[in-house]
């Protein structure tokens, strides 16, 4: 059973479409419906041509004024259709079903709150500025669709006047090829007005209703589910049934004035800009614009009702595009009045996240539905966003890639990264396990480091932007040996050589068939670290021997290429293996001087 996201109870007018026309209304609508009549003509001329065939065979046997003859019939056919219509059109109390049907679908393509009135009978009239700006917005959206879709109406009605039979066997036939376009719009999510051809003279006596769901019935039978502006905050349905000589209905709402339903037409519509009713008239504050994992964002927002009466009674929301909402009571808001809404976001997730102001309604028809409130102003944003960042990095600060900062008794610089955050930031760094020397407010710090080796020492920062948002960050570091320190120097040295050309061959293994030419410099320059190695690695094994220590942080951070330790130095460079870096299966060559 297709359905699109539309309730008659929250997207259509609580008010029936009961209106008083005045002479110049009339007069109006009557205006349109004359300067269309040619509609009536252009329909009509196949159908006098089949039925009047014989009559026009004889006029035209007549000598000299045959075509006359023929031309006054055509004419008399037409006037008799288009008098009838135009006759038909009388001074009294009509709908504005095409103007309601138009409002209903502008609000629903906003996904704006309608000002449905306070009851059935409180239609918006001249005389209140709020009611005449509702009034007068129907009365004009009555008016386009009535110029948009007269002809395909005083067509479809001279068809069916013309002849009985044949009529309403071909507005049969067109009502399910109309159907094809209903159930595509519906299918991709859009209700759609609809025209109803009554036997009705008076073209004033047709409908037009919105359909928002339809139904094939295993009996070849279709139902549509409508807001008809008849029956206000009901669904409405009518059960089509094409089997017949001309097509009939089962109507949950009939109507006596536009008699049995002959013909139903996707009607001509363009959205229109309705005017506000329930609006942000302080617009959605978010604050912070930055901030951390779980950390509170503050929301709030206040919604005021500018629009015709009361508002529907609906929830205001507060929600972002994940976890909880902020959300207030179910409840209306008095022509003229507000209400706030204030409360917390919490976000799990980084990244930028939107953040909406929604009215939520009771659920209608299984469905929860949730209508957007437009900004009363340019300045009263009803939306927003807000970004949440990691956790803060903390890194040493150093002059070379492999420059080792965490030796026992030394002064380190540590540094961290705020490129996220923007500008105006306020820094506080704390420290266990070591001494902060200066830059405690700053964006580096300088740290006194203990004597002793083997010690863990933490750093944390927390960053404040301008708005209040803030991130935090900690690491923790180990204090090394000069030996350790000199040690885990090499090796990082020796791993930036073999991680650079000719060292590492895209795709892995060469093959036999590719070769790499080394320099002698190139060699040198790896040779030269090896021998680098073999020191530091022979100081620390006698440190070791007199009983000394040698401490390497397993701690990840402790240094800044995240050296291993010193077991793992065959991971980094092998360098016990150093001859399987010229290997001859490799196919390295070497390059002679000049």
């Amino acid at each position: 059973m297709p359905r699109t996201i539309y309730r008659p109870e929250v997207d259509g007018f609580a008010f029936v479409n009961n209106w008083t026309w005045e002479a110049t209304d009339i007069a109006t609508i009557k205006g349109i419906v004359t300067d269309a009549l040619g509609a009536v003509e252009i329909a009509l001329a196949p159908f006098i041509a089949v039925v009047e065939a014989p009559v026009f065979a004889a006029e035209l046997a007549v000598p000299f004024i045959g075509p006359w003859l023929v031309a006054k019939t055509i004419e008399a056919e037409n006037n008799a259709i288009i008098n009838g219509i135009v006759n038909a059109i009388t001074v009294g109390s009509y709908g504005l079903c095409g103007g309601m049907a138009f409002s209903s679908l502008d609000y629903w393509h906003k996904s704006w709150v309608v000002p449905r009135g306070n009851g059935p009978n409180d239609q918006p009239q001249d005389g209140t500025p709020l009611g005449t700006a509702l009034r007068e917005y129907i009365w004009n959206r009555l008016l386009q669709s009535v110029k948009d879709n007269i002809w395909t109406f005083l067509g479809w009605m001279a068809i069916l006047h013309f002849d009985g039979a044949s009529g309403g066997a071909s507005l049969r036939d067109k009502t399910k090829a109309q159907l094809v376009t209903l159930r595509n719009s519906i299918n991709g999510g859009t209700p759609v007005t609809v025209g109803l051809v009554g036997t009705t003279w008076n073209p004033l006596d047709n409908h037009q209703i919105l359909i928002y769901g339809f139904e094939d019935n295993p009996d070849g039978t279709t139902t549509l589910f409508a807001y008809d502006n008849n029956f206000p905050g009901v669904e409405s349905t009518m059960k089509l049934n094409f089997s017949g000589a001309m097509l009939e209905a089962v109507e949950s709402n009939a109507s006596a004035e536009r008699g049995p339903l002959r013909g139903l037409f996707c009607t001509t519509y363009t959205p229109s800009t309705p005017p506000l009713a329930d609006v942000v008239s302080q617009g959605l504050t978010i604050s912070p614009a930055v901030t951390g994992v779980g950390k509170p964002v503050k929301v709030a927002m206040t919604a005021s009702n500018v629009g015709f009466h009361d508002s529907p009674s609906f929830q205001l929301v507060v929600a972002g595009d994940s976890g909880a909402a902020v959300t207030g009571p179910a409840a209306s808001i008095p022509v003229g009045g507000s209400r706030s809404l204030s409360g917390d976001l919490t976000f799990t997730a980084l990244g930028n996240h939107k953040i909406a102001t929604v009215a939520t309604f009771p659920p209608f028809g299984g469905m929860t539905l949730s209508r957007f409130l437009p900004p009363q102003t340019s300045a009263d944003t009803a939306g927003g966003s807000v970004v949440i960042v990691d956790e803060r990095e903390i890194n040493a600060v150093t002059d070379s890639a492999c420059e080792v900062v965490n030796v026992v008794g030394g002064k380190a610089w540590y540094t961290v990264g705020v490129a996220d955050m923007g500008t105006g930031l306020k820094f506080q760094w704390m420290v266990t396990g070591a001494t902060i020397l200066s830059g405690v407010t700053e964006q580096q710090v300088q740290v006194q480091l203990p004597a002793q080796a083997g010690v863990n020492y933490t750093l944390g920062v927390t960053v404040t932007r301008p708005d209040g948002g803030t991130s935090s960050g900690s690491e923790t570091f180990q204090t090394l040996t000069v030996l350790a320190a000199g040690l885990a120097h090499v090796i990082c040295e020796i791993g930036q050589i073999l991680t650079q050309p000719p060292f590492q061959i895209p795709g892995g293994d060469p093959g036999p068939d590719q070769r790499i030419v080394v320099n002698p410099e190139e060699i040198a320059t790896l040779a030269a670290a090896a021998q680098n190695l073999t020191t530091a690695a022979n100081a620390a094994a006698a440190s070791l021997a007199s009983g000394g220590q040698l401490v390497l942080s397993a701690t990840p951070r402790s240094t800044v290429t995240n050296v291993g330790n010193v077991a793992n130095v065959a991971n980094v460079a092998n360098v016990a293996n150093v001859a399987n870096v010229a290997r001859p299966a490799a196919g390295i060559r070497t390059t002679e001087p000049g």
